[in-house]
This record gives structure tokens, C-alpha cells and sequence, in this order.
């Protein structure tokens, strides 16, 4: 784990250092990276377009099933855009290991 998690109620939003908590649920191969299509604790949607260029050494490979908070710029839309992407961090991998 990388941060601390808060679980108010099993109705809010589970959160790690104020980032919403997402489960990996797809996956879709693009040109230079790929779109993860990813669900909150509430049951919302997000996408978020994980660039290889763009995020250079902080590029990760998500797997579907895995538990992250990504940093960035959460749109106000349906499903969520998580827009200019800074960070991915894996909380929990499914059959490997995230150190």
C-alpha cells in the first residue's frame, strides 16, 4: 500500500491521500499506451487514456482487477475523465507483485 486509506462509510467514497480508490475493470490497447475503464467504492465510472510519451518513468500497466489511485484532473462528466494524468499508483495487484 502507498498511502493511507479512509473508510468513512460504505456508502462514501473509500479514498487514499484524498484520491478516490478505482478497481481496474477493462482495458482497451491504443497507439501509445491504452484506456483503463475503472469503477470507485460508489459504483461510479472513470476513464482515464494512459500515455506511454506522456507519462515517461511513472508508466504503469494496469491489469484488470487491480485496485489504484491515479492523479490527475477529474472531469465533471459521465463516466469521469481523469484528465493530464501525473501519477498511478497501484494499491493492490492482481497475481504479481506491486514493490
Amino acid at each position: 500500500m502507498t498511502g493511507n486509506i479512509t473508510i468513512k462509510d460504505t456508502d462514501e467514497l473509500v479514498t487514499v491521500d484524498g484520491l478516490p480508490l478505482l478497481t481496474v475493470e477493462g482495458i482497451e490497447p491504443g497507439i501509445d499506451g491504452y484506456t483503463a475503464y475503472l469503477t470507485d467504492s460508489i459504483g461510479g465510472d472513470h476513464t482515464a487514456v494512459i500515455s506511454i510519451p506522456n507519462l515517461e518513468d511513472t508508466f504503469v500497466a494496469l491489469e484488470v482487477g487491480d485496485v489504484v489511485t491515479i492523479s490527475g484532473d477529474y472531469a465533471e462528466s459521465l463516466p469521469v475523465q481523469i484528465l493530464n494524468i501525473t501519477n498511478i499508483a497501484v494499491e493492490s495487484a492482481v497475481g504479481r507483485s506491486t514493490a
